[in-house]
């Protein structure tokens, strides 16, 4: 009888150890195909590729991009006005071409155009177009970046060139422009330490 006990309780103690062995090896093989699923499914590939996290910890929506970067190059046709750069010109007390037609400008015309134009779009526009739109040498681009945006976008960018040149034309100085600027938008300004 003792001997039926004892290989009773074995077979009991095998079968508990069987079934922990089986549950890992289930566990082992089914377990990455479920992570694999529910990582492939097309709801997790959505979100991923919805929104990224970029390196300044802040999440992109490329939903949002989507509304303002095209996915194709659109033709050129100037954007910014001669009347926009002759008020730059004048706020800056520079000379203007004999001709009176704006088609050099000084480099930091195009740090204007960025801070100024550019940067009332939302901030994660300009990085992208940025990126997409590569230097073909030094401070020259292959595009416009206005060629990038959607037709909507673009529109609202002429809104935004015409609403900064009526404010430079209330200015005497670019410093009173940027100030006047930094106040209707609500952006910080650095005050000139020569005011």
């Amino acid at each position: 009888m003792k001997k039926i006990k004892n290989s009773s309780k074995k077979t009991v103690e095998q079968l508990r150890k069987e079934q922990e062995a089986n549950a890992l090896r289930k566990q082992l093989t089914i377990g990455p195909d479920l992570l694999i699923q529910r990582k492939g499914s097309d709801k997790a590939l959505d979100q991923r590729n919805e929104k990224f996290k970029l390196l300044s910890g802040e999440t992109i929506d490329l939903k949002e991009l989507a509304e303002y970067i095209d996915d194709k190059i659109n033709t050129y046709k100037p954007r910014f006005t001669q009347s926009w750069y002759k008020e730059v010109f004048r706020l800056n007390g520079w000379d203007m071409p004999k001709n009176g037609k704006i088609s050099k400008k000084p480099l930091v015309v195009a740090r204007y155009t960025i801070d100024i134009i550019y940067g009332r779009f939302p901030k994660e526009v300009l990085p992208v177009l940025e990126v997409k739109n590569k230097y073909y040498k030094i401070g020259v681009r292959l595009f416009k970046h206005f060629q990038l945006l959607t037709p909507e976008k673009v529109s609202k960018l002429e809104d935004y060139i015409k609403e900064s040149e009526e404010i430079m034309k209330r200015c005497k100085t670019w410093d009173e422009f940027e100030r006047e600027h930094a106040k209707v938008y609500g952006l910080p300004f650095q005050l000139s330490i020569f005011d």
